[in-house]
């Protein structure tokens, strides 16, 4: 079996899950979650606050950095239409 890893940004956390997929289903091999709140204020302002973003951004990286040495860092794949991603240089980084 080899990893996975999803990153599941909603508007109040930031999910991570790295598991193992046996028979269609996941195994969880390790879990994070932060508190970003990326939702709070947006039914008042339409928008996102610009301090929770960086919030978020460092969850996003501090998650991929996880994934990565979970050993998913061979499957980061770009959207269609973006730059390809370095995800060797996650191993590399300190995400803290």
């Amino acid at each position: 079996m080899s990893p996975h890893a999803a990153i599941d940004v909603a508007s109040n956390t930031v999910h991570l899950l790295v598991g193992e997929v046996e028979d269609g289903a996941v195994l969880p091999v390790t879990g994070e979650k932060v508190s970003a709140r990326l939702g709070a204020g947006v039914d008042k302002t339409g928008r996102i606050e610009a301090a929770r973003i960086p919030v978020a951004a460092e969850a996003i990286k501090r998650f991929a950095h996880l994934a990565a040495l979970n050993g998913t860092y061979d499957r980061v794949r770009p959207q269609e239409g973006e730059e390809p991603f370095d995800s060797q240089r996650l191993l590399l980084e300190e995400p803290f």
